[in-house]
């Protein structure tokens, strides 16, 4: 017996399902028409609508065969060999090619297969994961994944850091210096896709592309990482928050916007348990990602600044940051439960003067540039941002003040009074420009009023 018409979907009814002629709409010829049409369909039990057939073979890999037995059930219970047209059969070689793969999940047909299934196996989803690191504008395999994976009832699959590692190399990044033996990407099973990854020096067009392709993948990592967050403890959100922001130092990245991978960072420190704890070491882990002041800038400028947990992380990361720049010991800076970091910023300050960082530079304490003055001034600049980052926008507690207010002393008086200005110098300036803004925002802090 033929389903329905209402437990189908609109494309799979057809002019001959059930409907009340109305008048004036449809003449009485052919309402007679469509009457006789009808019983002739239902005298030779003719079903309704167009059979689904399955995917081709070579859309899986051999070795899946649980992916496959769901998937030729799924054909079996929605066709019959009868209702095939002879058109539809393609030839073995053209169905098991990567091109006919790529337009299968690009027309919708797998998103269709296991739109009504409750679960979907998980080699289905880590294949569709791998295949949107690859020519994402003409696979849709990004919203296949996402419409699969919602549609998907249960434990639903997460991509492991090594698979994450996988996808961000894919994307040309050297993950080698960064990752952990065990988490190295292996070369495994590939997609033999006709698609370039990206090439040494890409323009706009391949700078747009990258940024699309890391927007999608961070975009799928934090909906993983909200709905199942027992897939990703301390340490592999730790390796992940590192991860991104080695990918956010890309030179063809550093000047495009991010959202998707503050917001994916955003949801990664918020689930931290043992927070106090990690911080130490997470902060450690960035400052060991470039020693150049101008990347640890932008490093600090790449992480979400939207709750307490984020600001704290910048603040403890630009007390970092300085402290290797200054050639201090890391054991200089303070825990966070010590709420020292402007007291300690005190003496950063003295040390970031533009004199002090020359007679390093020039004692081999730091690696002596060829103009040691503007080499000097750019370093102080890049230390004042820091020290911008470490006191924050927020009001400081009452016992704070004293130390803020000294801050705002020595920045007068080293960087202010103390620095000579001359047009031949125009980085000087620049300097003592940054200086003013500092002094009039921390002086606004303080005239604010303390906090509790």
């Amino acid at each position: 017996m033929a389903p329905h018409p209402e437990e189908l979907r609109w494309y799979q009814i057809p002019l001959s399902s059930a409907r009340i002629p109305r008048s004036g709409l449809f003449s009485f010829g052919f309402q007679d028409s469509l009457q006789r049409y009808q019983q002739l369909r239902a005298h030779k039990n003719l079903p309704v609508g167009r059979p689904v057939a399955g995917p081709p073979p070579g859309l899986l890999e051999p070795e899946q065969d649980q992916v496959a037995a769901l998937v030729q059930q799924r054909a079996d219970d929605t066709s019959s060999p009868e209702s095939l047209d002879e058109d539809t059969e393609l030839p073995e070689e053209h169905r098991e090619s990567p091109a006919w793969q790529v337009a299968f999940v690009r027309n919708g047909c797998l998103s269709l297969l296991y739109n009504c299934l409750p679960t979907c196996p998980p080699p289905v989803l880590r294949w569709l994961f791998q295949l949107m690191t690859l020519c994402p504008n003409t696979t849709n395999a990004a919203q296949t994944l996402w419409d699969i994976w919602l549609s998907t009832e249960g434990e639903r699959w997460c991509p492991t850091m090594q698979e994450i590692s996988e996808a961000f190399t894919r994307l040309g990044a050297d993950l080698t210096p960064l990752l952990p033996p065990e988490l190295h990407p292996t070369d495994g099973r590939s997609l033999e896709l006709s698609c370039s990854l990206r090439p040494a020096s890409p323009d706009a067009t391949d700078t747009l592309a990258l940024v699309t392709q890391l927007g999608a993948i961070c975009k799928f990592l934090a909906l993983c990482v909200v709905t199942q967050p027992c897939h990703y403890p301390d340490g592999a959100r730790l390796s992940l928050i590192t991860l991104l922001s080695f990918l956010g130092l890309d030179r063809a990245l550093r000047c495009q916007p991010l959202p998707e991978v503050q917001v994916l960072l955003h949801y990664l420190l918020q689930g931290i348990h043992d927070w106090h704890q990690q911080l130490p070491a997470l902060c450690r882990d960035l400052c060991q990602l470039s020693r150049h002041h101008h990347n640890l800038v932008a490093l600090t400028r790449l992480l979400p600044d939207l709750t307490g947990r984020d600001r704290e992380l910048r603040r403890h990361l630009s007390l970092h940051a300085m402290a290797q720049l200054l050639g201090e010991p890391p054991g200089v800076v303070p825990p966070p439960e010590a709420h020292a970091e402007l007291q300690v910023l005190c003496r950063f300050l003295v040390l970031a003067r533009p004199d002090a960082l020359r007679s390093l530079m020039l004692s081999g304490g730091l690696e002596e540039p060829a103009d040691p003055d503007w080499e000097a001034c750019y370093l102080s600049y890049s230390l004042l941002l820091l020290a911008s980052n470490v006191v924050g926008t927020e009001q400081p507690p009452a016992k704070q003040r004293g130390h803020l207010e000294l801050l705002c002393a020595r920045l007068d008086q080293l960087f202010g009074r103390g620095l000579r200005e001359s047009t031949q110098l125009l980085f000087r300036t620049q300097l003592k420009g940054l200086t003013i803004l500092l002094y009039v925002k921390w002086q606004e802090m303080l005239a604010q009023g303390g906090g509790p």
